[in-house]
């Protein structure tokens, strides 16, 4: 699959591996109740096999409000054995967006096998993060 794997959030290029099964996927999301599914133009859809409990953490873990996710909600997947995967390490984005120097696992799943994936509960993240201000565009996009 060619796939341009920096700007899909991924640091390097993530390994090819068949799901055992036993794996939980979460996916923190925003917004939209589609977005829970991700991005229906993009080849697959992400997720992480590490859980946030709150919007800081998640933002450690997935680097994801650059991608204009809020990330007010995370809900757990569960996947068939033998599906196809895609793991790697988050790539922690843009500098000015970085709450921590962590970054957790991304699991993409190409939006052909998402078939093989499935819903489980969504709950709301804690909001630790609205006392604070962070915007990751470019200040020219700010009307003052």
């Amino acid at each position: 699959m060619y796939f341009d794997w920096k700007i899909n959030g991924f640091r390097h290029r993530p390994a090819a591996h068949l799901a055992s099964g036993s794996e939980k996927l979460y996916r923190a999301w925003g917004g939209h109740p589609g977005r829970k599914w991700g991005n229906k133009f993009m080849a697959g859809v992400c997720f992480s096999l590490d859980r946030a409990w709150s919007r800081v953490e998640a933002e450690k873990l997935y680097s994801v409000m650059e991608y204009q996710n809020p990330v007010h909600f995370i809900t757990e997947f569960s996947i068939d054995k033998n599906t196809p995967i895609w793991i790697g390490k988050v790539d922690p984005g843009d500098p000015r967006a970085m709450l921590g120097r962590t970054s957790g696992s991304q699991v993409l799943v190409e939006r052909s096998n998402l078939r093989f994936v499935h819903e489980g509960l969504t709950s709301q993240l804690r909001d630790n993060l609205s006392p604070f201000w962070l915007y990751t565009g470019k200040l020219s996009d700010l009307s003052c």
